[in-house]
């Protein structure tokens, strides 16, 4: 059924990435208690397989890159350009970020926070000359202070929809990760590493005072942050062990908060994995997201809109969930939880309303716990009958409570 709904998403797409940037929300900038946001998470590592207890304690900061990468996705849609010309005409990275002269498109970038560069995803030359290939933003570098963030967004093209169906096995050498990962998601980590991360790295944490880096995404971008993450620990590890000096790279640790995470890799990539980075992977329990590619193996697929056949003949590929995990349920929900719960029947009529709320509504409501944030997204039935306070929960492709009959989810 996942591979099912994956693939009529596909057919539906959109040529244009459509500008949202009228849905951005500031970040909360402190915690309830004051502190600054974000700030570095405890030191987990090696990650076991549970931390849903310090979500009291990190919620805030989770919070805070949550409300970026959705005003960063949100944004990008409005600058994304159709993906003619050759790959060396085109743009791979922009200093800063790029502005729009309109200003109801402007990018809402966290306050004090200084915008490194923009790192676009690249359309494929082959598909150039089809209107429905857009090269957009697809990840943002900013700094202050000690910490240097990466924001990776989600799905929102035509490229991404593919990258996200390519999980053949892929050995990414220019990454120098271990194991086996997912083909699609390595393709895009290349991109941003050699893009503009790496460089930033460079500047920032080897020859700057930068002490915290913190790759976060969502849904694709989770994926593909998972695997930048590990990168940029292992290329700091190697940096500090061959300096002779003790600098601020020897103390450089990352923090990889992933939200709604698919599957990235192997036994061999998550054992390497839980051992080196600093990982929080936060998952509502029904969504479908973080279960594919499934674990422990992924049919292989010869005849899908993206083969992802396998030539070692087992006709399977092998996956892993990484550590780390933070599994939000319904009860955990400040509102309606009674509500979220019927999200573990799934209605074949309403994916649209599903898919919203349980891959996008659940993680802003249950962090809106740990901020003052009145935009929580926690409202799924008419508020006057079932309680609660904050927002209704909405999106691109549905919006709460549901008017329709029967209602989704379904009153008791």
């Amino acid at each position: 059924m996942i591979l099912g709904v994956m693939e009529d998403a596909l057919q539906g797409l959109s040529a244009s990435p459509v500008c949202s940037a009228d849905r951005q929300i500031p970040a909360a900038a402190v915690s309830l208690n004051g502190t600054a946001l974000p700030f570095p998470l405890s030191d987990q590592r090696p990650l076991p397989a549970n931390l849903l207890h310090l979500a009291p304690q990190e919620g805030a900061s989770m919070h805070w890159h949550y409300r970026c990468l959705q005003n960063f996705g949100h944004w990008s849609s409005c600058v994304s350009k159709n993906g003619s010309g050759s790959r060396s005409t085109r743009t791979s990275v922009t200093r800063g970020y790029p502005k729009s002269s309109n200003a109801s498109e402007a990018w809402l970038k966290p306050a004090g926070w200084k915008s490194v560069s923009t790192l676009w995803l690249q359309s494929s030359n082959s598909k150039a000359a089809d209107a429905a290939w857009f090269d957009t933003p697809f990840a943002a570098v900013l700094v202050k202070d000690s910490i240097l963030t990466v924001l990776v967004r989600g799905s929102k093209t035509l490229t991404d929809w593919l990258a996200d169906f390519d999980y053949r096995h892929s050995s990414s050498s220019s990454l120098g990760l271990p194991g086996k990962v997912h083909a699609g998601f390595a393709g895009i980590a290349e991109q941003l590493w050699a893009g503009g991360v790496r460089a930033a790295l460079e500047k920032y944490v080897l020859a700057g005072n930068v002490s915290t880096v913190q790759i976060s995404g969502h849904s694709l971008g989770a994926g593909v942050a998972a695997l930048l993450a590990y990168t940029a620990q292992a290329y700091i590890d190697q940096k500090a062990s061959s300096s002779s000096s003790s600098s601020s790279q020897a103390a450089a640790k990352v923090d990889a908060l992933l939200f709604a995470p698919p599957n990235v890799g192997n036994r061999e990539f998550v054992r390497a994995f839980n051992t080196r980075v600093n990982a929080r992977k936060v998952q509502f329990a029904y969504d479908v997201v973080p279960s594919v590619p499934c674990s422990p193996s992924m049919a292989a697929c010869p005849d899908t809109s993206v083969p992802t056949d396998n030539p070692n003949g087992s006709g399977m590929w092998q996956y892993t969930s990484i550590g780390g995990s933070m599994m939000i349920t319904p009860a955990s929900m400040p509102y309606q939880a009674g509500s979220w719960a019927r999200f573990g029947k799934v209605h074949p009529c309403k994916m649209q309303h599903f898919i919203t709320a349980t891959h996008v509504c659940s993680y802003t409501c249950f962090l809106s716990l740990f901020v003052a944030e009145p935009h929580n997204s926690c409202l799924l039935l008419e508020k006057t009958a079932a309680g609660g306070e904050g927002t209704y929960c909405a999106g691109s492709i549905a919006t709460f409570p549901d008017t329709q009959n029967p209602p989704y989810p379904y009153k008791a």
